[in-house]
């Protein structure tokens, strides 16, 4: 193992009999992850960037850290909603003025009351991303262009256990990952594929960083997907032809492949391979070796260098190199955790057959009979329901497949004879009420059980990793701090003593 990456010779999948849960989950899975887009994109921005990622959890190098993610979510939320209703008629664009920004305000502060967002971010949001947003869709025409006919479908699940990459651009053998992602807006009418994001700055000359990677990624899934995987309405699309864009407040780039987005994906399922298999201690010194940056020189459009990376060196705990030796296994252990019940999981609806899934009950065919106040009533086509508890999370797709479609996630309320009702989320995309709509009560819906909780693991790398840096700066208040002192008794030579009474 170097510190350079070349192409792996494979990726190595699940086999049959693990896929249908004939091995015991214990120890090093004997698979690979199937990593999300954003896997992949850290992978491939820096070697400390999927380091954290996989083995602390910590994966928003490239995102926006958690106390951020609210602002995103709403941004490109509100942006798919007002979308949604000036096609289907329940919200008029006239004209380009100032009354017309005003109106859209309203409704935006509306969402924002209906979603229990608090007053001044609400404000802060509008002014920073969503009115310069607003003000160049209208003046461009964008937004007055869109009538009963546009074709736009928001959060699109795509992914692909076996997606082909080049080995370089000038040749065309391939390697092939399975890889999974979010596609932010799908315009069919336009023939565009959108990454959406609410980084950037006004005097941009180019997309936020690795967001042109991730859209050039999103579009490899797709395109790649064979007729049966996609919804039977697209079969005759070649995604390949789209344009791919990444949209920012202020600014919308139009991004063309270049010859170093292949070496880079190789690269990163690489990276990918190696922190999941290899031996910590080993791979720890490539990972520092082959980082972007310095402490002295960061990288300013990375969230990671001062937050993660390079955070400050306490003197106290004295026991820090002992506690960093006791928590390392333990993350690999939670990563090999998150990858039995979470990558496995992906891996078996993917890869096994339709009937497969069914006979495990991992998914179950249903019509939908009535959607109403955010309640789903479905029929089951051809199961027992007894199989389902009260309260149970589960996912619909009320289109597409399991390989491209719109994903819901609701709450099982109530089982009756052969009808499941659900008390859908909040956060359901705007299209897929129509999409529920557009379904006859004989179309057929796909239900699955809910992704395993993997979050849990990934919080507890985080614990592990913030309380491996806790510290003091001096003697005096390291004495202050009952952590501190617990962990120099666990780890250390300080002696525990039961307190007078």
């Amino acid at each position: 193992m170097s510190g350079e990456r070349v192409p792996l010779p494979r990726w190595v999948n699940p086999r049959h009999e693990v896929l249908l849960g004939n091995v015991f989950a214990s120890g090093r899975p004997p698979f690979l992850p199937f990593p999300t887009i954003l896997n992949v994109s850290n992978a491939a921005h820096c070697s400390q960037s999927i380091f954290h990622d996989l083995l602390h959890g910590i994966d928003y190098a490239l995102t926006q850290p958690f106390y951020e993610r609210d602002y995103y979510d709403l941004f490109v939320r509100f942006i798919a909603i007002l979308k949604n209703e000036i096609i289907n008629g329940s919200f008029e664009i006239i004209d380009i003025s100032p009354s017309q920004i005003q109106a859209i305000q309203d409704r935006f502060f509306e969402f924002t009351t209906e979603t229990r967002f608090e007053v001044d971010a609400a404000f802060d949001l509008w002014r920073l991303f969503l009115e310069p947003w607003v003000e160049r869709k209208l003046i461009s025409g964008e937004l007055l262009s869109l009538n009963e006919h546009t074709e736009l479908y928001f959060y699109v699940d795509v992914a692909n256990p076996s997606t082909p990459f080049k080995l370089n651009s000038n040749t065309n053998r391939t390697r092939s990952y399975p890889i999974r992602g979010n596609l932010t807006e799908i315009d069919l009418t336009n023939e565009r594929l959108i990454e959406r994001t609410n980084k950037g700055n006004r005097d941009d000359e180019t997309p936020p960083l690795m967001t042109d990677y991730q859209i050039w990624l999103k579009q490899r899934i797709i395109s790649n997907l064979s007729n049966s995987q996609l919804p039977e309405s697209w079969r005759d699309i070649s995604f390949d032809d789209f344009e791919i864009i990444v949209e920012t407040p202020y600014r919308d780039f139009m991004i063309t492949e270049r010859d170093n987005f292949y070496a880079d994906t190789h690269r990163a399922f690489s990276w990918i391979s190696d922190i999941c298999t290899s031996d910590t201690s080993r791979i720890l010194g490539e990972v520092y070796e082959n980082q972007n940056c310095t402490s002295e020189n960061a990288n300013i459009h990375c969230e990671f260098p001062y937050n993660v990376c390079f955070k400050n060196r306490f003197p106290f705990p004295l026991c820090r190199p002992e506690i960093r030796r006791a928590f390392q296994p333990w993350y690999r252990s939670l990563l090999w955790e998150r990858m039995w019940s979470g990558d496995l999981w992906h891996y078996q609806l993917l890869m096994l057959s339709r009937d497969e899934l069914i006979d495990l009950h991992f998914i179950e065919e249903t019509r939908v009979l009535n959607y109403n106040n955010n309640q789903l009533e479905l029929e089951v086509v051809s199961s027992d329901v007894n199989t389902f508890r009260g309260q149970e999370r589960c996912t619909i797709i009320p289109f597409g497949t399991t390989f491209c479609g719109i994903r819901i996630d609701g709450i099982l309320t109530n089982v009756e004879e052969n009808r499941l009702v659900f008390q859908m989320e909040n956060r359901i995309p705007p299209i897929s009420e129509e999409a529920l709509l557009l379904l006859s009560p004989e179309s057929t819906s796909t239900l699955l059980k809910s992704e395993p909780p993997t979050f849990i693991q990934r919080t507890i790398q985080r614990d592990l990793f913030n309380l491996k840096h806790i510290g003091a700066q001096t003697p005096r208040n390291s004495l202050r701090r009952s952590v501190i002192q617990l962990l120099e008794a666990i780890f250390g030579r300080r002696r525990l003593r039961r307190g007078r009474r």
